[in-house]
């Protein structure tokens, strides 16, 4: 049950996360194209790398889908920055991009202004399911995030 004072407060929102919801799927439908669609991971984050000795795993394989492959990537970065500022309150600076750059060397892809664009996209994607698990104030402060990377979409 969803309490009087954050009922209220979702209440308020839900016009603005409605149309930023359906400015996202109208970007979508734009920037992505399903022909080059690859196997994504869905819910790549900290909590889903195991590190032993010299070797990584990654488990968690449950929300995999066909989708593009940039998500993973956003999905990453997104869920790590959020997580850091949550517990930590750390700013991580230039490294979200300096990773960015580094996989886009590493998988010979451009980094262009379409590649920002996306990142931008499933960065604002990710966001909305952080909004949907954090407290009324939290979730202000992440609707304003998706806000400005919707806009970073155009």
């Amino acid at each position: 049950m969803i309490r009087p004072c954050r009922a209220r407060i979702i209440g308020l929102h839900a016009a603005r996360i409605r149309r930023v919801g359906q400015f996202l799927l109208e970007q979508e439908k734009k920037l992505l194209h399903k022909e080059t669609f690859t196997l994504v991971h869905g819910d790549y984050q900290p909590n889903n790398i195991i590190t032993a000795s010299k070797a990584v795993a990654v488990i968690d394989f449950n929300d995999a889908f066909l989708y593009d492959e940039l998500f993973d990537l956003a999905y990453f970065l997104t869920q790590t920055e959020s997580m850091l500022r949550r517990l930590q309150h750390v700013d991580l600076g230039t490294l979200p991009r300096e990773l960015e750059q580094h996989y886009f060397t590493a998988r010979r892809l451009p980094y262009d202004e379409r590649a920002r664009k996306k990142l931008a996209l499933f960065r604002a994607k990710t966001l909305l399911s952080i909004k949907a698990l954090t407290s009324p104030q939290e979730g202000l402060k992440i609707l304003e995030e998706i806000e400005i990377n919707a806009q970073k979409t155009t």
